[in-house]
């Protein structure tokens, strides 16, 4: 049986434009207290009652790769996977975050140098930059490596930000063997997701004592899997 409400309308009401910003932040604090970008598609992700624009955020890649992940390997000649990240900036200081997810490589003991070893030997390498990211978290297993790398951008500041060092280089032995070739896993990658998330909120929680590091892996954490 389909019945109907009579629903009351009440009075409408306007918030001053002086009170608008705060009023935005309360909502903003009630829901989440976060507000983030991440590239996936080109496209910004946030919160509905935002705090501050924050604008697009994405990654860049260029190399001297025939087809997009398709691997052509020479003997001692040096392969170019360079990736930019490139952010609009926003009206808040921002953690800017650069997720690296790999196949077939391990993450050295510096934490921003990878590697792909054959025969007790490393023939393939290639490294985060560390002049702009700071290493965050990482873990890794047989079949490759996992690392998060930070920093932090100034409110109202573009940034554009090399991700692999020298220019993306990838070091190729030249004592690379047709065995070692063809060791080689067939879904071998570098795979670079960018993150964006406001710098403040996130200290509450973790006490007067927290360091930087502390404070970044909390935003990190509230945002990594949305």
């Amino acid at each position: 049986m389909k019945y109907s409400k009579k629903i009351e309308k009440k009075p409408k009401f306007r918030i001053p434009f002086s009170a608008a910003l705060l009023y935005l932040a309360l909502i903003a604090a009630a829901v989440s207290g976060v507000t983030f970008s991440r590239y996936m598609t080109g496209t910004t992700v946030g919160d509905t009652a935002r705090v501050a624009i924050m604008r697009d955020i994405t990654v860049i890649e260029t190399g001297n790769f025939d087809e997009t992940d398709k691997w052509v390997i020479t003997p001692g000649v040096d392969m170019i996977k360079n990736a930019v990240v490139n952010f609009e900036g926003s009206e808040m200081a921002c953690y800017v975050f650069c997720e690296i997810k790999t196949t077939g490589w391990s993450r050295m003991n510096d934490n921003y140098g990878f590697a792909f070893s054959g025969g007790g030997e490393s023939i393939l390498g290639w490294a985060v930059n560390k002049n702009d990211w700071t290493f965050l978290s990482g873990n890794g297993s047989d079949n490759g490596s996992e690392a998060v790398y930070y920093r932090i951008v100034s409110a109202n500041t573009v940034l554009q930000a090399d991700v692999l060092a020298d220019g993306g280089k990838i070091t190729v032995s030249e004592n690379i063997t047709k065995t070692q070739l063809d060791g080689l896993p067939k879904n071998m990658q570098i795979k670079i997701t960018a993150t964006a998330v406001q710098y403040n909120g996130f200290s509450e929680e973790t006490g007067a004592e927290y360091t930087e590091a502390q404070r970044a892996l909390t935003a990190w954490e509230a945002v990594k899997n949305k």
